[in-house]
C-alpha cells in the first residue's frame, strides 16, 4: 500500500529507478495499484488518506485501488488456513502479531496486489520495452542495473525470464522485486488463481510460493542486485536477508538457514567496498527516521539527504569495519 511508507520510500524510487531508466532514453510510464486501508491501522499506526502527489518527479499515468476490507471478503478460503507459509511459526506470530496483522490474510492482500498490477501488465504488454514492478514500501538504497534492463529488452516480448533479488530467498525466490519481458512479469506475479487452486507449494514460505511459480510456468530467474530496505509505517527498517531478526528456535534456524553464514555475500557484487556503501545506506536512513513514529503521514525523505549523509559517514570513518553479526544489523 502507498500508506505504508510512500513519503520515504518513493523519493528513492525517483532517484534509483526512474532517473537511471530515463537517463537510458526509456520513457517511463508509471502504474500504480493500491489495497486502501480505509481507516485500518497499518503495522500498529494510523495510516493517512492516499496522496499521489507523494510520487512527485515520478508522477503515476495510471493508477486503481480497492479497499482493502473488500479484497478480504474476497480471500480464497483454500489461501487462509494458519498452517499455510510457516504462519503457524513462533518467527510469524512474534512478526505479526505484534502489530495486529493477520499472518495469511497478509499473504493474500500480497497476491492480490500482485495480481491486479499483472492484469495491467497483460493487457497493455504490447506498449511496453520492459516491466518493472516493485513493492510500493521499498527504499531503494542502489541504482537498478541497466545491464539487466538492456537483457530484459532483448528478450523481446516472448522473453521468458525475469529478474528478481537473491536477498532473502529462504526457502524459495525473493519476491517484492520483479524486471523482464512485460509478458513474462505479468506471469509471475498474477500467481493468485494458481495457487488458489492448489497448483503452487504453500506449505512452506512466500518465498517457496514464488519459486513454484516460476517452476509451473517454465520461467527463468535471473538475479538482478539491487539493494532495498523495506519501510513499515511504524517506521522500522527492515533489511531483507540482513536485518531479519536471529532465529530463536530449531525450526526457525532450518527456515532462516541463510542467516547461519554470511549474507553479505548477495549485496551488490559482494565486496566489502559496495556493501559497506550500502550499509552506511541503512545506517543513515534508520538514523534520518529515528523518533518518528508514523511514516505513512509526515514530510517526504528526501532520497538525497539519505545517500549524501552515508557518503559523508563513509568519508569520515575512512572505511570502518563491515557488521557481519545479524544483532548488529537488524533494526
Amino acid at each position: 500500500t502507498f500508506e505504508r511508507s510512500a513519503p520515504v520510500a518513493w523519493p528513492s524510487v525517483a532517484a534509483n529507478i526512474v532517473a537511471p531508466l530515463r537517463a537510458g532514453g526509456f520513457a517511463v510510464s508509471i502504474y500504480g495499484f493500491e489495497l486502501q486501508p480505509a481507516g485500518a491501522l497499518v503495522d500498529g499506526v494510523r495510516s493517512c488518506a492516499p496522496v499521489l502527489s507523494l510520487a512527485r518527479g515520478t508522477p503515476i499515468g495510471e493508477y486503481d485501488s480497492l479497499i482493502q476490507a473488500e479484497a478480504d471478503a474476497a480471500a480464497p478460503a483454500s489461501l487462509l488456513k494458519p498452517d499455510l507459509f510457516f504462519c503457524d511459526s513462533p518467527y510469524a506470530r512474534r512478526t505479526h502479531v505484534p502489530l495486529g496483522n493477520n499472518c495469511s490474510i497478509n499473504v493474500v492482500r500480497q497476491l492480490f496486489s500482485e495480481s491486479r498490477v499483472a492484469r495491467f501488465l497483460e493487457a497493455n504488454a504490447g506498449r511496453f520495452d520492459v516491466a518493472v514492478a516493485l513493492q510500493a514500501d521499498y527504499f531503494v538504497a542502489t541504482p537498478i542495473d541497466m545491464r539487466d534492463v538492456g537483457a530484459a529488452m532483448g528478450g523481446g516480448q516472448g522473453g521468458r525470464f525475469v529478474y528478481l533479488s537473491d536477498a532473502n530467498d529462504a526457502f524459495g525466490f525473493t519476491n517484492g522485486f520483479y524486471l523482464g519481458p512485460p509478458r513474462a512479469v505479468a506471469a509471475v506475479m498474477g500467481r493468485l488463481d494458481a495457487a488458489a487452486a492448489g497448483q503452487l507449494d504453500t506449505s512452506r514460505d512466500y518465498e517457496r510460493l514464488l519459486k513454484s511459480a516460476f517452476e509451473l510456468l517454465g520461467i527463468e530467474r535471473r538475479v538482478s542486485r539491487l539493494a532495498v530496505f523495506k519501510v513499515r509505517a511504524n517506521c522500522g527498517v527492515h533489511w531483507q536477508g540482513i536485518g531479519n531478526p536471529c532465529p530463536r528456535t530449531r525450526r526457525e534456524k532450518r527456515h532462516h538457514r541463510c542467516l547461519r553464514r554470511n549474507r553479505f555475500d548477495h549485496v551488490l557484487d559482494g565486496s566489502v567496498a559496495a556493501v559497506m556503501r550500502v550499509q552506511q545506506v541503512h545506517r543513515a536512513l534508520v538514523d534520518l527516521l529515528r523518533g518518528r513514529g508514523n511514516c505513512a503521514c509526515g514530510p517526504r525523505i528526501d532520497a538525497g539527504l539519505v545517500l549524501a549523509a552515508a557518503a559523508a559517514a563513509a568519508n569520515a570513518s575512512g572505511g570502518g569495519a563491515l557488521s557481519a553479526r545479524c544483532s548488529e544489523v537488524r533494526e
